[in-house]
């Protein structure tokens, strides 16, 4: 039910009518720490480590791929500066490389997207089986296709539904025992 004192006819206001909220409007609450770092660091030791154990391979990888880049940007202003007959080679040879790394890039970031576990592995993988598109995109469905070990396993449920949580089965006493109980049926 529309507020009788409501004076608008029910359509937004136009650019630069009505009020704008603040900038600085949201307000953490007390004790949300400025940077993730800081909060990490006040965790337990344990957590700390699962959390360095969950990311290792993906900042192994990142690390990988910047000094590739850097290894590539070096090979190239050696060749510019060496400029002569095998020069077409090189520079082909390089374009390939670059285009790899390109293409390495792109395959991590849909990894993670993805939610594979080892992407070092899953790259090799797609190289060795071509799983690419004559654009040079990565194909999921073909790499899980031919290694869906590599692809986190959707867990499953215990196979009897009464099971319980912990497997323990459903207890042997129920309403209908005890009503078979009283009615001298069992």
């Amino acid at each position: 039910m529309p507020d009788p004192a409501d004076k608008s006819d029910g359509t937004p206001p136009k650019d630069g009518e009505g009020e704008a909220p603040p900038k600085d409007a949201y307000e953490p609450p007390p004790g949300t720490p400025d940077e993730f770092a800081t909060f990490l660091k006040a965790q337990p030791p344990e957590a700390r480590e699962a959390y360095d154990g969950f990311t290792v391979s993906l900042r192994q990888s990142v690390e990988r791929e910047r000094e590739t880049n850097k290894t590539l940007r070096r090979e190239l202003k050696t060749i510019a500066a060496a400029a002569d007959g095998s020069t077409k080679a090189d520079l082909d040879a390089l374009s390939e490389k670059l285009t790899v790394a390109d293409q390495r890039i792109d395959f991590y970031r849909q990894a993670i997207r993805e939610g594979l576990p080892d992407p070092d592995l899953a790259w090799l993988a797609a190289r060795e089986i071509g799983a690419f598109t004559k654009s040079g995109a990565p194909d999921f469905s073909t790499l899980k296709a031919q290694y869906p070990k590599l692809f986190p396993q959707a867990r499953k449920p215990a196979a009897q539904a009464g099971a319980g949580t912990n497997g323990e089965g459903p207890s042997a006493v129920d309403m209908n025992a005890f009503i078979r109980r009283s009615a001298g049926r069992g």
